[in-house]
């Protein structure tokens, strides 16, 4: 869907409390340092966390940091996938004295960049 156009990909889930809103900000900083150049960049955030992070979820989400980033979320095994093919680690780390559906992901940091082809 993409091609033509660079991508900057990150991972992460819209629950993180710390490493996705400081790579969306720096997503969102590129996209303001390339101005008019910024048209050949799709950013794009794919969610580790299917069940929580719906489509409408991430797009509120995303739009907050910069209304140009799309989120991706897909079924677990989609995800799985997208995630191994580009080496990203991700696990839910549960607390078992917290309430029920209540955990984080640890996850691996950064962006790729993909070439226009």
């Amino acid at each position: 869907d993409f091609r033509g156009h660079f991508q900057l990909i990150a991972f992460g889930y819209t629950y993180c409390p710390d490493i996705c809103p400081t790579t969306l900000v720096e997503m969102a900083g590129v996209l303001g340092l390339l101005g008019e150049k910024a048209g050949q960049l799709q950013p794009i955030f794919i969610s580790l966390d299917p069940d929580r992070d719906t489509v409408q979820v991430l797009k509120t989400y995303t739009a907050f940091f910069d209304p140009r980033i799309i989120g991706l979320t897909g079924s677990p095994e989609l995800v799985k996938r997208a995630a191994r093919n580009f080496k990203v680690r991700y696990a839910k780390v549960m607390n078992p004295e917290a309430r029920a559906n209540t955990y984080a992901l640890d996850h691996s940091a950064g962006m790729y960049l993909l070439d226009p082809d």
